[in-house]
């Protein structure tokens, strides 16, 4: 039985106008509702409160608190199958740690590079940056994925001594989102995700979260929701989301929205842009966008939104690839996933065009003719000088055509250089003898006979 527990100072103790989410996947009866804070032991056949006190509780002999508090009328006979709520702080409990499954863009934990097989123990920070998102595996077999631009706090994790999965675990998410895949319903323990204006307690089944300012959203995929706040109780069951705002009882359940189609997505990018487009989905006003290494999702290399389904991002490295799209409708509610898979290989480069060459073909009495392999559409940046280092220029000018007329200039040595814009780096001339051949961005003296004057 899944239950919301008391806790100390600070945000999390939160007043009784807060909301209150119990995610739940059997209905709790109303003396479980009293008894928030219990542990619900399942007994079994031979249990006697006197030997539950020496395997369960710190103080044994607390066995006679348990018998009232329980209205157990003989401590050597208990009805197999009945339940007994055990405070929480009575138990005999065990530290437990978490191990990172997978990490992507900046993931810290106390200023602290976070990296993949590393354990993380119980009270342990971990904050995701506007590229980061990390998936933990607990000890009670589940697993969260932390979105970008989150924080998420390890607060509980613990298990029950003397019970086999009795798991204890609280979540701190002041801010951001998160996907959880919660443990098997084999486990007997609580399991809960704290906010500054709700409290979600789960068990067995998935389900995501969002805490913004002063706003929850959750979104069912198994199992049902029982959503309380300000006095009020809704039944969310799967496929189904609702919202709480601080200080309002919960919406009405929604339907989640269906997914979108990326039905006319091809299975393989070649450009280095990875341009999406689908259909406008009816009651949608944004959409989630996601793109993993792995199916599960466990990290995101793309995880941004977008207003209209037509998004272009930058391509990724070459391989194998997860496209995951969601809408998103009036009320912040992410509906069901549409998943595509897709390789990413960019066609190479094609090959440069051949640097121009220019050459001197003919001189009249007043003119120089110079030539040069050109591209259809090329401009080109043509420039003759005194120098090599073209510090002194005759002639600067911006030309598509692979011709230059240049006036024929005093008998000397000139340089003489061809440029595709635009121009990625500067060189200087290197002296040579018209028509010897001229590669690109390499100056060319051209020498001026005085006998060529008559």
């Amino acid at each position: 039985m899944t239950h919301r527990r008391s806790r100390g100072p600070g945000w999390l103790s939160l007043p009784p106008s807060v909301a209150l989410l119990l995610l739940i996947l059997v209905p709790f009866s109303a003396h479980a509702a009293d008894t928030g804070d219990d542990f619900a032991y399942i007994a079994q056949p031979g249990d006697t409160l006197i030997g539950l006190g020496k395997r369960l509780l710190r103080e044994p002999n607390r066995w006679h608190d348990v018998q009232l508090r329980n209205q157990i009328a003989n401590e050597y006979r208990i009805k197999p199958g009945s339940t007994i709520h055990i405070p929480y702080s009575w138990l005999k409990v065990s530290t437990e740690t978490a191990a990172v499954a997978k990490v992507a863009g900046t993931v810290t934990s106390a200023s602290q590079p976070v990296t993949a097989g590393q354990s993380l123990s119980q009270g342990s920070v971990i904050e995701t940056g506007a590229d980061g998102s990390v998936a933990i595996d607990l000890a009670d077999g589940s697993r969260i994925v932390l979105h970008k631009s989150s924080s998420l706090r390890l607060s509980e994790m613990q298990r029950v001594d003397g019970v086999p999965n009795s798991h204890d675990i609280q979540l701190q998410l002041p801010d951001g989102h998160v996907d959880t895949l919660v443990k098997p319903h084999r486990d007997v323990g609580r399991f809960e995700i704290v906010t500054p204006t709700a409290a979600l307690g789960v068990r067995g089944t998935v389900f995501r979260a969002t805490a913004l300012e002063d706003v929850v959203t959750t979104e069912t995929l198994e199992g049902v929701v029982a959503v309380s706040a300000s006095g009020e109780t809704v039944d969310t069951k799967a496929d189904f989301g609702t919202r709480v705002d601080k200080g309002a009882p919960p919406l009405k359940p929604v339907p989640l929205l269906p997914p979108p189609n990326l039905s006319s997505l091809q299975g393989t990018n070649q450009l280095k842009e990875l341009h999406l487009e689908f259909p406008l989905l009816e009651g949608a006003k944004s959409y989630h966008v996601q793109v993993s290494e792995t199916a599960d999702f466990q990290t995101f290399a793309v995880d941004v939104s977008s207003e209209q389904p037509v998004l272009d991002v930058a391509a990724l490295p070459d391989g194998a690839y997860w496209l995951r799209v969601r809408g998103i409708d009036s009320l912040g509610l992410e509906g069901h996933d549409a998943v595509k898979s897709f390789t990413q290989q960019t066609l190479p480069e094609p090959p440069k065009p051949p640097p121009p060459n220019p050459e001197l073909v003919s001189i009249t009495r007043h003119d120089l003719h110079f030539q040069w392999s050109a591209e259809p559409g090329q401009q080109y940046r043509v420039q003759i000088a005194r120098d090599p280092q073209f510090q002194h220029v005759l002639t600067d000018q911006t030309q598509s055509e692979g011709t230059l007329v240049w006036h024929r200039p005093w008998p000397g040595q000139y340089y003489i250089r061809v440029e595709p814009l635009p121009a990625n780096e500067t060189t200087e001339g290197t002296p040579f003898v018209v028509p010897v051949p001229l590669w690109a961005k390499v100056a060319a003296p051209i020498v001026i006979l005085s006998t060529l004057l008559f």
